[in-house]
């Protein structure tokens, strides 16, 4: 039987984000981007570390909105439960600040079927390139 989720805390950073216009349509611009993501923080009482490739798309619209669906390819570097290879979904929302900060939302939860030696389940913000977030984890 499974532990009970127990709480998990961090930050994160983003970095080499290649950013590929598809198409504009009705003053949106739609993309495709990548990107490396380096996770760490506290799950439970004991220290993590998460690093992957980011890959999604992204819908930026005429009034600075935006909203973003990516998947995360990583590996668990640390954790209480282990080591190994994990996938995660993430979705959010934000805008573009006038200073031209990307200030957003966003809900990630690990996805594969067996891999990943921990589950996750995060909300967090994100200024530009760093994450704050906040959720529940459980050993596999």
């Amino acid at each position: 039987m499974a532990a009970s989720p127990a709480p998990i805390s961090g930050m994160g950073e983003l970095s080499d984000e290649n950013l590929t216009i598809d198409r504009l349509a009705d003053g949106n611009v739609f993309a495709d981007f990548t990107e490396l993501v380096a996770q760490t923080g506290t799950a439970g009482s004991a220290p993590f570390t998460f690093t992957g490739s980011v890959t999604g798309e992204e819908v930026l619209h005429p009034d600075g909105s935006f909203e973003f669906q990516i998947f995360v390819d990583g590996q668990v570097l640390e954790s209480p439960c282990g080591t190994g290879s994990y996938r995660a979904r993430v979705e959010g929302t934000g805008t573009i600040s006038p200073s031209g900060d990307a200030v957003g939302v966003f809900h990630e939860n690990t996805i594969d079927d067996g891999a990943s030696p921990i589950l996750f389940d995060l909300t967090g913000t994100v200024f530009d390139n760093t994450l704050t977030f906040s959720g529940t984890y459980q050993c596999r």
